[in-house]
């Protein structure tokens, strides 16, 4: 290891971070761009309330992704060419604001998913995403506090925590809205045939990919830390910017309208005999 990254590691580590860092914040830029345009643009029937939420939880994602990258450059000049740079950047509260912002979004669309259950499944989803929601808060917390204070020593494990908890969180989101649109899917094959059974798979593999490419990079963090791999800079300094591309990537796909709410033309229903029409409205 030591041979193929030279005699200093960690400078090395830190210059090929930043790099992949500049390289993510344009994939961030870009996609934010997109988000703008297919909102502002797009046909899409979308209110101006609605679009102004979105276009405002955008702006928030690029504006952490931004502070990440500003970070980075500032952490890489300091440590090769200059001992101090003259402005800072509140880069301690970047991944537990990054991991609030997309666990609460992905929350929220689990919650709208299943706004026509039944009573008690509401009920058991409410108590869910409560407990989910005050542990993403709590551990994040705690590890923002650590970060800015003078707790050097137990950093790691409050940062540890964080990690492990968003892998949770976005595990059981995951499984939530993969159950409940499979249940929308059945029941539209059910009434419309099979044919229709197709955007309900896109859209299932839209959300999982979104909490799945946060829990992935989780997990690549929680095991870097507990094995001491060098490559956990890597993670970490590119953390922010997925957590900033996954929740939007869903903000891309739902204002070009792919949500489980869709329009089918009249033409093409094909009702099956005996099986009564279900909604699925407010997906």
């Amino acid at each position: 290891m030591s041979e193929s990254l030279g005699p200093d590691i960690y400078t090395e580590s830190q210059t090929l971070s930043a790099l992949l860092s500049a390289i993510s914040y344009g994939v961030v830029i870009s996609l934010y761009l997109l988000c703008c345009h297919s909102l502002l643009n797009g046909r899409n029937n979308y209110s101006a309330r609605k679009k102004g939420f979105f276009l405002s939880y955008a702006t928030i994602l690029l504006s952490l992704s931004t502070i990440a990258v500003v970070e980075d450059t500032r952490s890489l000049l300091i440590n090769t060419y200059f001992d101090e740079i003259f402005f800072s950047v509140p880069s301690a509260a970047v991944i537990p604001c990054g991991i609030w912002a997309a666990d609460i979004f992905m929350m929220w669309r689990c919650v709208v998913l299943y706004q026509g259950s039944s009573k008690v499944t509401r009920i058991i989803l409410f108590s869910v995403i409560v407990l989910l929601l005050l542990a993403s808060i709590v551990s994040g917390s705690i590890s923002l506090v650590a970060q800015m204070g003078d707790f050097e020593e137990s950093m790691s494990f409050y940062f540890l925590i964080l990690i492990s908890i968003s892998f949770v969180v976005n595990v059981t989101l995951s499984l939530m809205i993969f159950v409940q649109i499979r249940r929308h899917q059945r029941n539209i094959v059910q009434v419309l045939g099979s044919s229709y059974g197709a955007l309900y798979t896109r859209i299932i593999i839209l959300f999982v990919e979104s909490c799945g490419l946060i829990a992935i990079w989780n997990l690549g963090c929680m095991i870097s830390f507990v094995l001491s791999f060098t490559g956990l800079q890597i993670f970490l300094t590119l953390f922010p910017h997925i957590l900033a591309l996954s929740p939007l990537f869903v903000v891309y796909r739902v204002a070009h309208g792919m949500e489980v709410t869709t329009t089918i033309e009249a033409s093409d229903l094909r009702f099956v005999s005996g099986v009564s029409p279900t909604t699925s409205q407010g997906l």
